[in-house]
């Protein structure tokens, strides 16, 4: 509601202010009632009124018994509603994820200055290993995992994507948008001659920036398109017509107790997918029999001390030419195989050499390698995608376990 009353409960530029004012006495006044039902403020003090210079927040959100609902969220969007008063939005339960998101700029990412980076810290965090002397392997991997990701966070750029975004917008472009936005403000909050002639203005440039970034960036991608051959030309056609589905999962049907019944929930549909693909029963085979099986097999592995081939050490020829061989997608960590590539090549394979040793002499299979990300995509052409087979999943594991 407009309560056009002022109160540090709702309105943190109300601080320092007389106490005589009659806004500051009417503030007083919905304090004690807001007291006396107990209501809820939901305001965080963000000004949700501006006019020229000033900007107060008399417009109070309360609500008795919303919280028992869920998280409730409270927020001043940017929308334009034609009136100095923000527009308010309040969300009961829990949210989704944000429509922005912080990544790496990858296309500027100055993998020079990475390589440099990473030969240091892997030279300590091999000498450390080597001095240490313990078998943790688990922790090994970890600290080699963390190692990667704050040299990268030490050098990387971070860019905000939105669902919106565009490959051809630069940091030049966002920046415009972003002043643009501004003086859409300013010209809202003001509508003068010269505020409105500048907004157009600048208004008319950013577009013609934008447009001659798209035509470059798809004159560019297509003068690649005649360096590739016949597999990879289709799949970057594929990828730049935007062809693959972008439908959500289904609701999953499935039989219970003689009756068809629909899952909503994200949960249950997970639950069923893996029923369907990973989990999969086989009549003739008992759970006993596998860890038995398992259990004997590994005995026997133990056992059998003959120094062969098989059980020879991992070799640098071995660990060199796993380089350049794994996927570019990344796993649980966030890590690709390109990272590995092009890190410094002598300590990274120190690091790699010392750590798969460690694993194949103890027979020890990682904890991280057993994580993976799983995601589930349409087959083509299936008539009913209420049924779990009209999916398949694909699961992308530790780069490391991919080398």
């Amino acid at each position: 509601m407009d309560a056009n009353s002022r109160n540090s409960l709702w309105d943190d530029s109300c601080l320092g202010m007389s106490h005589h004012t009659p806004s500051f006495r009417m503030g007083l006044s919905l304090e004690e009632i807001i007291s006396k039902h107990g209501l809820q403020v939901h305001n965080d003090g963000t000004p949700t009124y501006r006019s020229g210079k000033v900007a107060t927040a008399p417009d109070v959100t309360l609500s008795k018994g919303f919280c028992d609902y869920g998280p409730v969220a409270w927020s001043v969007t940017d929308d334009d509603l034609c009136t100095p008063h923000e527009c308010i939005l309040v969300s009961i339960g829990n949210r989704g994820p944000l429509d922005r998101l912080e990544v790496v700029d990858w296309p500027r990412f100055n993998w020079t200055a990475n390589c440099d980076s990473m030969a240091v810290a892997l030279s300590k965090l091999h000498d450390k290993w080597v001095v240490s002397g313990d078998d943790d392997i688990d922790s090994f991997a970890q600290e080699l995992t963390l190692c990667i990701q704050q040299c990268v966070d030490d050098i990387a750029t971070t860019r905000t994507i939105t669902r919106h975004s565009k490959p051809w917008f630069t940091p030049e472009i966002s920046q415009r948008c972003k002043k643009l936005r501004s003086l859409r403000r300013k010209c809202r909050y003001h509508k003068s001659p010269s505020n409105v002639s500048s907004y157009k203005q600048f208004l008319n440039d950013t577009v013609v920036l934008i447009k001659e970034a798209e035509r470059h960036y798809w004159v560019t991608e297509c003068g690649k398109l005649a360096r590739l051959d016949d597999k990879l030309k289709w799949k970057a056609i594929d990828r730049l017509t935007n062809q693959q589905s972008g439908n959500p999962v289904q609701p999953i049907r499935r039989l219970e107790q003689g009756e068809q019944v629909y899952l909503f929930e994200d949960s249950e549909i997970v639950s069923e997918m893996e029923k369907h693909h990973i989990l999969v029963p086989d009549p003739d085979i008992q759970t006993g029999d596998i860890l038995q099986f398992l259990q004997h097999y590994e005995l026997s592995a133990r056992n059998y001390c003959v120094d062969d081939l098989m059980n020879a050490c991992i070799s640098e020829h071995e660990v060199e030419g796993t380089f350049g061989t794994g996927s570019s997608a990344p796993g649980p960590h966030s890590i690709s195989s390109t990272l590995l590539d092009k890190a410094d090549r002598t300590h990274m394979k120190r690091c790699l050499l010392l750590l798969w040793n460690k694993a194949w002499a103890c027979g020890y299979f990682l904890k991280d390698w057993k994580n993976e990300n799983r995601v589930v995509i349409h087959k083509p052409g299936k008539d009913d995608y209420h049924e779990c087979g009209s999916y398949r999943t694909i699961s992308i594991t530790s780069c490391g376990l991919r080398f």
